[in-house]
């Protein structure tokens, strides 16, 4: 999936990412319905459609360290994504480090 104006904004609100790639990953949903009222069932299928195979966990990851599986997803977004902005890739690292944590 192609990343354009909209869907980068939407990625930044669903990952509440910050200037430095931090992350508040809970109340996505909420976030993005808040920030695009009518649309947001529309905008939340682009955001999950684009995420899913970037934050899917690999069988292989199982036995890395949350940091590891981190760095991993960050890599794989930027290779699959060469348009991303570094800030994205780095919160979509930060995401899956976050769900390999806390499961």
């Amino acid at each position: 999936m192609a990343l354009d104006a909209e869907l980068e904004e939407a990625l930044r609100v669903y990952l509440d990412a910050s200037p430095n790639g931090s992350i508040y990953p809970h109340g996505g949903k909420g976030r993005v319905r808040a920030r695009y009222g009518a649309a947001a069932d529309r905008v939340l299928a682009r955001v999950e459609e684009f995420l899913h195979p970037l934050t899917e966990i690999p069988d292989a990851w199982a036995g890395e360290a949350y940091v590891r599986a981190g760095e991993l997803a960050e890599q794989r977004a930027r290779e699959r994504n060469p348009d991303l902005p570094p800030l994205l890739a780095k919160a979509i690292g930060n995401y899956v480090s976050f769900w390999v944590w806390h499961g």
